[in-house]
């Protein structure tokens, strides 16, 4: 619930029946699910992380709003593909259908998910505050649900990329964060918390 940030309900697959730690004979088969490559103890819900793709093309919205770079009515023109030099970033609509989508506003990028746009935005506004809204929005962070076993996710940036890869932040890095893509991780906890910020016209509750 936007509104208050209650759970209304909470679900991880695969599952296992939990009344098996309840019975010390059980050992045998709580060893066999401790040990399964599918991880049924991992409560994805909040403790799996995954690139968040197009979901986080909200985030990328309001950091572009935010930034005073972009409106509602900025409008870029879809032809299926940016260059960044040489390196070429492409729309999905035009990888899947050969097609364009012509002069696209907000409101139509966020309705067709379109990646030509945020490649736009995210060269408009850059790294840093895509990092800002992220971290605003509690991503690389905890919501501090009262359940154990949270994950933070990841929030990249060129300090991070450095100590991990040994390599700087490029442009190209900062597109696909745009749209979600690249090194951002991030709990379905966390982009519940995204969604539940922009229904609750910039209100985020901690979630119970």
């Amino acid at each position: 619930d936007p509104q208050s940030g209650q759970v209304l309900a909470l679900t991880s697959y695969p599952s296992f029946d939990p009344n098996i730690f309840t019975n010390p004979s059980d050992d045998f088969e709580i060893s066999q699910i401790l040990s399964k490559a599918d991880s049924p103890i991992l409560n994805r819900a909040i403790s799996g992380t995954y690139p968040p793709g197009s979901t986080f093309k909200i985030v990328t919205s309001l950091a572009g709003l935010a930034s005073g770079k972009i409106t509602k009515n900025t409008i870029f023109q879809d032809t299926g593909e940016m260059y960044l030099g040489t390196f070429r970033f492409t729309n999905w609509y035009f990888n899947q259908y050969g097609k364009t989508e012509g002069p696209v506003d907000l409101i139509k990028a966020l309705q067709r998910s379109n990646d030509t746009y945020y490649y736009h935005v995210g060269s408009l506004i850059g790294l840093d505050s895509l990092v800002e809204w992220s971290r605003k929005l509690y991503l690389g962070r905890k919501l501090d649900i009262d359940l154990p076993g949270e994950d933070e996710g990841l929030v990249p940036d060129d300090q991070w990329k450095r100590k991990t890869f040994g390599q700087i932040w490029y442009p190209g890095d900062t597109l696909h964060m745009a749209i979600g893509q690249g090194f951002v991780l991030t709990t379905p906890l966390q982009i519940l918390g995204i969604t539940s910020f922009v229904a609750a016209d910039g209100q985020l509750y901690r979630p119970q």
